[in-house]
């Protein structure tokens, strides 16, 4: 599996792929896309999209702003790819944060799993971060696991 940018024509692929993700989200990513700061990246694996990630660089830290893939395990590698943006010395970014639904536990759940803590609750969300300080890594997936994820994510009906 490899994680590259995302391209405009990846867009089209993702709209069909992730439904349930709103027209209106699509256009605020592709607005997004056209800053400097922000970056997308897909998860690909033999020609094939399972999820991606939008994010902005802040001066401080990277905020996710969106990350959607068909399995948790593949928002795991997204993830771990940002997790590594901010493992050299001269980065002055040491945070990575997002913002989750208070009604969305399941994603509350697997952030936790991928040790980001909530630092603050707002009205109708929390702001989970993860610190590059706390010195964890996620473990890597085999191949033959990748091989069976990418075979489920296709057969699963969408």
């Amino acid at each position: 599996m490899q994680v590259r940018w995302l391209i405009r024509k990846d867009i089209e692929k993702l709209m069909v792929k992730f439904p349930n993700v709103d027209e209106e989200r699509w256009d605020y990513f592709v607005e997004c896309l056209g800053q400097r700061n922000i970056i997308g990246m897909v998860l690909e694996w033999r020609g094939y999209l399972y999820g991606f990630v939008i994010y902005e660089l802040q001066k401080d830290r990277i905020e996710l702003i969106d990350i959607v893939a068909e399995e948790k395990d593949f928002v795991a590698i997204l993830v771990d790819t940002i997790k590594s943006k901010l493992g050299n010395i001269e980065s002055r970014r040491k945070i990575i944060t997002l913002e989750i639904s208070e009604y969305d536990v399941s994603s509350q759940l697997l952030f936790q799993e991928l040790e980001f803590r909530c630092v603050t609750i707002k009205k109708d969300y929390y702001i989970f971060e993860y610190s590059k300080d706390a010195n964890i890594a996620l473990d890597d997936l085999g191949d033959k696991e990748l091989e069976k994820l990418a075979t489920k994510a296709k057969k699963t009906p969408r």
